[in-house]
């Protein structure tokens, strides 16, 4: 499942990943990013990774990582609260995507918050 946290006015886009995530969920998460970037120059990207248990086809992992792809140039810092005890799996998957990268435990989540607030947006 995708819990979206769509907060415009300060510029973060957060969401909450869990359990098993079809393609259709990413297709539904697509929009929201689209419009996230369009309405910032450097927007922020917080994700909360709890529970998750993999993907549910072989394609949803494929379309998460083309959705990425596309807007790697897009987030100017990325936040990830991960609720697994592998770190070195979650920095390789986002590491890609921006510069600016940091994992946190579910523990720090409130600096996580802090963190991703603490750079400007243009």
């Amino acid at each position: 499942m995708i819990e979206i946290n769509e907060d415009i006015n300060t510029g973060n886009l957060a969401f909450r990943v869990s359990g098993r995530i079809s393609k259709e969920e990413i297709a539904e998460l697509a929009p929201f990013i689209s419009k996230h970037v369009q309405y910032l120059k450097d927007p922020h990207l917080l994700i909360i990774i709890e529970n998750f248990k993999g993907w549910a086809a072989f394609s949803g992992y494929k379309m998460s990582r083309r959705l990425y792809t596309k807007y790697v140039d897009s987030f100017d810092r990325i936040a990830v609260i991960n609720g697994f005890n592998n770190q070195e799996q979650t920095t390789q998957y986002f590491s890609t995507f921006t510069e600016e990268l940091k994992i946190f435990s579910i523990d720090e989540a409130e600096y996580a918050w802090r963190w991703i607030d603490q750079k400007p947006h243009l």
